[in-house]
C-alpha cells in the first residue's frame, strides 16, 4: 500500500486518504527534510488558529466561555491600567508632600532667619551696653542653631546631584559667614568699635552677601522644583482620570459589541438546531406515514388473500 506524500491540506482528512488506498503516517515517521517538518508545523499552527477564528463552527459552550473570558480580560486590563496610573499619581503626590514642599519650607525658614540674624548682628554692633550686646548675641546664637536644624533636615531629603552641589556651596558659605561673624563679635566685645566697623565693611559684609546669594538661589530653586512637582502630580492625576475613563468606555462598548455578537451567534446556532430538529421531525412524520401506508397495504393484501 503506497504511503501518502506530504500534502498538508489532506492531513485533516484521514477518511479521504484511506479511501484512496493510502496509509496515513505521522510526519515524524516519514523521511522528509527539516524544512518540510518546519513547514508542516507552521501550517498546523496556522490551521488551528484558523479553526479557532472560525466562530461559526464553535459550540454554544465555547461561545459563552469566550464571551465571559473576553469581558473578564477587558476588566482585568482596566484594573491593571488603573492601578499603574493611580500608582504613578500617588508617587508624584508623595514626592510633592514628602520632598519638594518640606525642602521649600526648610529653605524659606533658613532665608527668613538669615535675614533676622543679620539684623541682630547690626543691633549688636550698635549696642550701648554689654548687657544689650550679650542679649543680641544670644538671639543670634539661638536663631543660628534653628537654622542648623533646618539645614540638617534639608540635607536628609536631598536626592538630586544639582541640589547636593548647591547645598555644599551653602554649607561652605555659611561656615565662612559664621567665622566672620564670630570675629566681628570678638571686636565688639573688646570695645573696638572702629575696628569692628572696618571689619564689617571689609570681611563680614562680603561673606554675608555670598551666603545670602546662595540662600536666595536655593530658595528659588526649591520653589520652582515644588511647582514642577505639583504640575507633574496634577498631570498624572489628569492622565490617570482620562485613561481610566477612556478604558472604561472601551470596556463598555466592547462588552456591548461582543454581547451582541454572542447573542447573534447563539441565535444562529439555535436557529440551525431548530431547523434540524424540525426537519428531523418532518422526516419522522413522513416515515411514520410511510410505515402506516405500508401497514395498511399489508392489511389490505392479507384481507384479499383471505
Amino acid at each position: 500500500m503506497p504511503v501518502i506524500a506530504i500534502d498538508f491540506r489532506q492531513w485533516q482528512q484521514p477518511e479521504r486518504i484511506r479511501s484512496r488506498g493510502m496509509v496515513l503516517k505521522p510526519i515524524e515517521d516519514m523521511d522528509v527534510s527539516p524544512w518540510q517538518r518546519m513547514a508542516y508545523s507552521a501550517w498546523q499552527t496556522a490551521y488551528r488558529c484558523d479553526k479557532l477564528s472560525d466562530m461559526n463552527n464553535w459550540t454554544i459552550g465555547k461561545r459563552i466561555t469566550f464571551g465571559f473570558a473576553l469581558i473578564i480580560a477587558l476588566v482585568a486590563g482596566l484594573a491593571i491600567t488603573s492601578f499603574i496610573m493611580l500608582r504613578q499619581a500617588r508617587l508624584e503626590a508623595k514626592t510633592l508632600v514628602k520632598d519638594a514642599m518640606p525642602a521649600t519650607i526648610a529653605m524659606a525658614e533658613v532665608h527668613h532667619r538669615s535675614d533676622q540674624i543679620q539684623l541682630d548682628v547690626l543691633r549688636t554692633m550698635l549696642a550701648k551696653t554689654p548687657e544689650e550686646r550679650n542679649k543680641w548675641e544670644e538671639e543670634v546664637a539661638a536663631k543660628s542653631a534653628e537654622n542648623q536644624k533646618f539645614m540638617d533636615d534639608y540635607e536628609k531629603n536631598i536626592h538630586l546631584a544639582e541640589d547636593r552641589g548647591m547645598f555644599q556651596e551653602l554649607a561652605a558659605a555659611r561656615a565662612n559667614y559664621k567665622s566672620a561673624r564670630d570675629s566681628l563679635f570678638a571686636l565688639c566685645d573688646a570695645g573696638k568699635s572702629d575696628e569692628a566697623i572696618a571689619y564689617n565693611i571689609s570681611n563680614f559684609r562680603p561673606s554675608y552677601t555670598a551666603y545670602a546669594a546662595i540662600v536666595d538661589k536655593m530658595a528659588s530653586w526649591n520653589t520652582d522644583n515644588a511647582k514642577k512637582s505639583g504640575d507633574r502630580s496634577d498631570q498624572a492625576v489628569q492622565r490617570a482620570n482620562f485613561i481610566t475613563t477612556l478604558l472604561s468606555l472601551a470596556v463598555i462598548v466592547a462588552g456591548i459589541i461582543f454581547a451582541a455578537l454572542l447573542v447573534q451567534g447563539l441565535r444562529r446556532v439555535l436557529t440551525r438546531m431548530a431547523l434540524v430538529l424540525d426537519e428531523s421531525s418532518n422526516q419522522s412524520v413522513a416515515a411514520a406515514g410511510q410505515v402506516s401506508a405500508s401497514s395498511q397495504s399489508l392489511a389490505e393484501g392479507a384481507s384479499e388473500q383471505a
